[in-house]
């Protein structure tokens, strides 16, 4: 049973690592390394080294990241394929013309989460504080992408809004600063509820 798991594991976390190279090396071939600062790029090779690792706090880091960009995609995504009609504009740029490449990478956003959730299930969470990664992470990427990336690319959202239910201005980047805070919390709160071992609860809850 055990190396049936590890077998499962592996294979994920080898399948997440491999997109996720995939997705950066494609970024550094079409000659646009802004792209490589993209959240879900940098988190996929977390992520898979997550799994192969059966690293719990890895994987949960990510999510947290990640979970709110990829809902809200998954949403505008599966309106306007059924719709045929924009919803947030979100994933407009999926239903123009596209490289098939480009659109195979972009796929990542429907099978990201329910990998990750699943991965979690299978190994469980033994730490509550993956949060601070999450925001350790999100830190060091906001100032990368601030400061390293061209904002003709707009690489994470960060230089103006992706969607048209966000406000925007001059103030954009503290509301994009405290709404990824608030996603990150939001999300660890909602991993530790389901996810976090039993054990680990009675033990913090005994303190």
């Amino acid at each position: 049973m055990e190396k049936k798991r590890n077998i499962l594991l592996n294979s994920i976390g080898f399948f997440i690592l491999f997109y996720g190279l995939f997705a950066i090396s494609y970024s550094i071939y079409r000659g646009k390394p802004s792209w490589i600062f993209w959240f879900c790029y940098i988190s996929m090779v977390i992520m898979g080294i997550g799994a192969i690792k059966k690293n719990s706090l890895l994987i949960a880091s990510q999510i947290n990241l990640l979970f709110f960009y990829l809902l809200f995609w998954n949403i505008d995504f599966f309106y306007q394929l059924i719709s045929s009609k924009s919803l947030w504009g979100i994933t407009d740029y999926f239903f123009k013309e596209l490289l098939i490449s480009a659109r195979i990478i972009s796929l990542e956003h429907l099978f990201l989460l329910p990998l990750g959730f699943f991965l979690l299930y299978i190994i469980k969470l033994e730490r509550k504080d993956h949060w601070k990664l999450s925001l350790i992470q999100a830190g060091l990427l906001a100032i990368t992408t601030r400061f390293l990336t061209l904002e003709e690319y707009n690489v994470n959202c960060i230089f103006y809004k992706c969607t048209s239910f966000l406000p925007s201005g001059e103030f954009y980047i503290y509301s994009w600063i405290c709404l990824n805070i608030l996603a990150i919390f939001l999300t660890a709160f909602i991993i530790n509820k389901i996810f976090l071992r039993k054990e680990v609860k009675k033990k913090i809850s005994r303190k």
